[in-house]
């Protein structure tokens, strides 16, 4: 009489699989089986499959997923059948062939494959980009130099026909100086500063009056040589040269001056013979200064 065949449990075993499967695989080696006995298996007389109806403790057993720890003293008690024996090889060997599984391994492959390419399409266009890029630079550089050898160092001036007779303005005015203070040709003027000739006037026959101060408009011309006056309003005009000043000296402000007051500034040109000028306060220090350097360099 042929044994009968084993009851299919097809539908726990899967869900016991992927339960476990969630666990750590390397912790779990089997899950747990009850032991099924040939004496014990319901069996028609002819030997047809007679279907077997699981108790109920054991339709709740299957329906939730083993725990962790009772998974774990399972496969710990009940060491890894071997593969010989007929009845354990298709329990064993059934979930991990199940089509759930193969398919997202297929997946899964597909997706690294994917990915592998992805990266070397990437890594591909960022090397021609840097090529592209080292090629412009390089293009780039190469331009800068030709035009930079080719740039003239000092730009020619237009070609303008020269106006002979036409002096600029500078020279014009050293010309007229010259002419009115009687200077040599050539000689340029330095600096000039706004200023007021200041002359005292008294009586000479008495001193029943006090002495009168007269003020005279004016410009200062600061020659390599000389120190010129002029005021055109009274058509004074005249020149004194540096080699002639024994000395140039800043005066003090007199008593109950206002401030931002001109300063006045003394150039002495012989015995008991000087000439007093007054400057703004923001050119009263660079003329003394300036007459100073020339009187003193002559």
């Amino acid at each position: 009489m042929a044994a009968p065949a084993l009851p299919k449990q097809t539908g726990a075993l899967r869900k016991n699989a992927r339960a476990a499967s969630s666990l750590d695989l390397d912790s779990v080696v089997s899950s747990e089986f009850e032991e099924v006995r040939l004496e014990d298996v319901e069996h028609s007389g002819s030997g047809e499959e007679v279907e077997w109806a699981p108790a109920a403790a054991d339709t709740e057993a299957a329906s939730q997923p083993p725990k962790p720890d009772s998974v774990a003293g399972a496969a710990a008690a009940n060491p890894t059948r071997s593969s010989d024996s007929p009845s354990d090889a298709g329990a064993y060997a059934e979930p991990w062939n199940d089509p759930l599984l193969k398919e997202i391994e297929t997946a899964t492959h597909k997706a690294a494959e994917l990915a592998r390419d992805a990266a070397k399409d990437a890594a591909t266009k960022l090397l021609g980009g840097a090529a592209e890029a080292k090629q412009s630079l390089s293009r780039l550089a190469t331009d800068v130099s030709s035009w930079w050898a080719n740039l003239d160092p000092v730009p020619k001036a237009p070609d303008t026909p020269k106006c002979k007779g036409l002096p600029a303005p500078e020279s014009k005015a050293t010309a007229e100086l010259a002419g009115l203070f009687g200077l040599p040709q050539g000689e340029e003027v330095l600096e000039s500063f706004a200023c007021t000739l200041v002359q005292t006037y008294g009586c000479q026959h008495n001193a029943l009056t006090p002495p009168r101060e007269v003020v005279f408009a004016g410009k200062l011309y600061v020659t390599g040589r000389h120190a010129c006056f002029h005021a055109p309003a009274e058509k004074v005009a005249f020149a004194l040269a540096h080699d002639d000043m024994r000395s140039v000296a800043k005066l003090p402000q007199p008593r109950g001056a206002k401030a931002g007051a001109a300063s006045a500034l003394r150039l002495e040109v012989g015995e008991a013979k000087w000439v007093v000028l007054r400057l703004a306060p923001r050119d009263a220090d660079p003329a003394l200064a300036l007459l100073e350097h020339l009187t003193t360099s002559t």
